[in-house]
């Protein structure tokens, strides 16, 4: 075998060897891309998962709020209502008040200058009665 033929051999060989490992790594880089790809797919559905369920969530959140502050508003205007009329009757109760009070008043001035008159009568016919 000539120098020729042996450098022809081993460069055939390495050419043989780089093509094999070319193509291992060929079928490497399509293995790992189709693993990277399906990753990504899969955290990809995760995260669109995760959104809807947040999203639920938050809405789910929300309506409760909208429910609990409907129901506040409620009590709210429940209890105005009643403080209203709480306070209507109080007005009402102390108007009446004020009226017996009023009228007591009036009737003891009128006993008053009643005992007034009747004393002052009382007292002219002691002096009337005294100078005869």
């Amino acid at each position: 075998m000539s120098f020729r033929d042996s450098v022809k051999k081993i460069f055939g060989s390495a050419k043989d060897k780089t093509e094999e490992l070319i193509d291992k790594a060929e079928d490497k880089f399509d293995e790992v891309k189709d693993k990277v790809e399906d990753s990504f797919e899969d955290a990809k559905d995760k995260a669109e998962d995760s959104f809807e369920k947040a999203k639920d969530k938050f809405e789910d959140l929300k309506e409760k709020s909208e429910d609990k502050i409907e129901e506040i508003l409620e009590k709210r205007d429940k209890i105005k209502e009643e403080v209203d009329e709480k306070s209507d009757e109080i007005k009402n109760k102390t108007d009446d008040l004020k009226e017996e009070a009023v009228e007591k008043a009036e009737d003891l001035k009128e006993q008053a200058q009643d005992k007034v008159e009747e004393v002052s009568d009382a007292l002219k016919e002691d002096d009337e009665e005294a100078d005869k």
